[in-house]
């Protein structure tokens, strides 16, 4: 008996794309496609219209922010760690694919074009503010899918070493090293919800006495659970001198943030 066959799965972002599992080689990085239905139904698009504010004019608009924004972050889905590759992902069926029409008709953005996006757009100040809210909303969407009444949210503290003379970064006595010393915070599932860039110079919890209280304020969480907690736990050797995760309830009824 033969094989049964399975009609082609339709995607939402792209009506005339069809995908079928016949396993025809024709990009290595054809599960970015999956990838691209999953924003789609997530609503990357119009976050990123509404938290994204395109400030360029003239000659330096050639491809959307959408675009760019996506080509960056995909190849680096796709293990790519630098712009390096763009030139040849500009022309590869998957990256064309994932843009706009306009991506379709011309290819994907070059190693130069790409570089400045990252360097002179996104590092501008309302840039970075969009780009931590619209990672906030993307998590919110996708945690609502299962509707959890708990959320857990991991704070840590990590190191970042460098080895020149950036600014703010400074010699870390428990490290050993001069570096950056930012905060991060998780959900249960690992996804990272908000990162604050810290001088290497700032103590950990484990030096400030024990105490995870403090650090609360640095981050704002938007989530609003009727009847429900969310338990925030500073994990890893930072949180006390065991090296155990101090866990506590916050309420989140009836509440914005963490401060």
């Amino acid at each position: 008996m033969g094989e049964t066959q399975k009609p082609p799965f339709q995607l939402s972002f792209n009506s005339s794309l069809r995908v079928e599992f016949q396993g025809a080689p024709v990009t290595s990085d054809g599960g970015l496609i999956l990838v691209r239905e999953l924003d789609e139904r997530l609503g990357l698009s119009a976050l990123m219209e509404r938290l994204l504010i395109d400030s360029r004019r003239g000659k330096h608009v050639q491809l959307p922010l959408s675009d760019l924004l996506r080509q960056s972050i995909y190849s680096r889905l796709a293990g790519y760690e630098d712009v390096n590759d763009a030139a040849r992902l500009s022309q590869d069926p998957t990256f064309r694919l994932i843009g706009s029409p306009k991506i379709w008709e011309r290819g994907a953005a070059l190693t130069s074009r790409l570089q400045s996006f990252e360097t002179e757009v996104l590092t501008q100040v309302d840039k970075l503010a969009g780009l931590a809210a619209l990672n906030r909303e993307l998590i919110v969407r996708a945690e609502a899918i299962a509707s959890p009444r708990r959320v857990v949210l991991d704070m840590d503290s990590t190191e970042i070493r460098v080895y020149g003379e950036q600014e703010q970064s400074t010699y870390n006595g428990h490290f050993e090293s001069t570096c950056y010393h930012p905060l991060l915070l998780f959900n249960r599932e690992g996804d990272c919800l908000a990162a604050k860039l810290r001088p290497g110079n700032v103590r950990s919890i484990r030096e400030r006495g024990n105490r995870s209280r403090g650090h609360e304020k640095d981050f704002t969480w938007d989530r609003h659970l009727p009847g429900g907690a969310a338990r925030t736990a500073c994990a890893g050797q930072d949180c006390s001198d065991t090296g155990s995760a101090i866990e506590r309830t916050i309420p989140l009824r009836h509440r914005r943030g963490m401060e």
